[in-house]
């Protein structure tokens, strides 16, 4: 009768081999074994457990299969390495990063995916998610940072005034904006961040505004 080793079994018996003295034909003859089974398993155990590409928990996981593979290298790479910058980018501000915002910057740099169910790349982004130590992680420190971006305060100004000129609206037409939120992020108390950040930070601006900046628009 065939025998299924796991590869925590596997690797007692390499062990076993790596005591003085030990031989490999001694080893299997007493695990009811062939010599050249225990050749290949040291050989697999170079190439999976002492690969530092290879994470921990995927090493602690395959403990308990009896075949190994270390998977093939992931298709579209430069894809995926923009989307990583996406994200990088984003939390670099403390900003707040959902499955759905990683889905959608991936079709944009993959048209192909157009036609692509919602379902399908959540499935996608979630493979990318576990490769890269990416999880749901809830914010431990939340800051306002609403008026330290000069630039993007008056370019949406003047992009406020310009409509009220196309417009053509009246005094009266116009209402002020006091102590007011305009939310261009998400709302919520959760992001992706990486695993084993102790701190997770999220700020709504610089793309969040309230008071002064906006309490007048003049033309």
């Amino acid at each position: 009768m065939k025998q299924y080793l796991t590869w925590k079994e596997k690797v007692g018996i390499l062990q076993e081999v790596k005591k003085a003295g030990s031989s490999i034909k001694g080893v299997a003859k007493k695990n009811k074994i062939y010599p050249c089974q225990i050749r290949r398993w040291k050989k697999k155990y170079v190439e999976f457990f002492e690969n530092p590409n290879v994470t921990p928990s995927k090493k602690k996981n395959a403990l308990g299969l009896k075949a190994l593979q270390t998977g093939r290298a992931p298709m579209d790479e430069d894809v995926y390495a923009d989307l990583k910058l996406f994200y990088e980018e984003l939390r670099g501000q403390d900003r707040l990063v959902s499955v759905n915002m990683l889905c959608y910057e991936l079709k944009r740099l993959k048209p192909s995916l157009e036609g692509v169910s919602m379902e399908a790349l959540r499935n996608r982004v979630g493979r990318w998610r576990a490769r890269e130590n990416i999880a749901h992680r809830k914010f431990t420190h939340v800051a306002q940072n609403t008026r330290f971006n000069e630039i993007v305060i008056n370019d949406f100004v003047v992009y406020v005034n310009e409509q009220i000129s196309i417009g053509g609206y009246n005094g009266d037409g116009i209402v002020n904006i006091d102590e007011t939120n305009i939310f261009f992020d998400s709302v919520g108390n959760v992001t992706l961040e990486n695993k084993g950040t102790r701190t997770i930070n999220y700020t709504d601006g610089p793309y969040s505004f309230l008071d002064d900046p906006f309490d007048t628009y003049h033309i």
